[in-house]
């Protein structure tokens, strides 16, 4: 259904998943599945990118980095940064501000 004089909108929706699906044998260590997503329309998707990229060149020096939650949780690869205790506040409050915008819906 259209609403008269209300523009139809493309939106893109990502979604990962952490964890184990396997309710039977789980990781005692990481007993954890959660699946989240993130809604962000057409018209606004350069503007998450771009806050993105800008957050993994403050905290990285680089725009290559892939965020992996694994990576992130044990401080592997790129994310051994992230024992800075400075860079790791910095880090998790420009994640939570990128997703917490306007131009995206967020749920778990």
């Amino acid at each position: 259904m259209q609403v008269e004089g209300v523009k139809k909108q493309k939106y893109y929706l990502f979604i990962d998943e952490c964890g184990d699906h396997n309710l039977a044998r789980f990781d005692p260590g990481f007993p954890v599945f959660t699946l989240c997503g993130i809604l962000v329309s057409r018209q606004n998707l350069k503007a998450l990118n771009k806050a993105f990229e800008d957050l993994k060149m403050e905290i990285f020096g680089t725009r290559e980095v892939i965020i992996h939650s694994v990576d992130i949780r044990k401080w592997r690869g790129p994310f051994s940064v992230l024992a800075d205790e400075v860079l790791r506040v910095k880090f998790f409050e420009g994640i939570e501000k990128n997703i917490k915008q306007e131009w995206s819906l967020c749920d778990c």
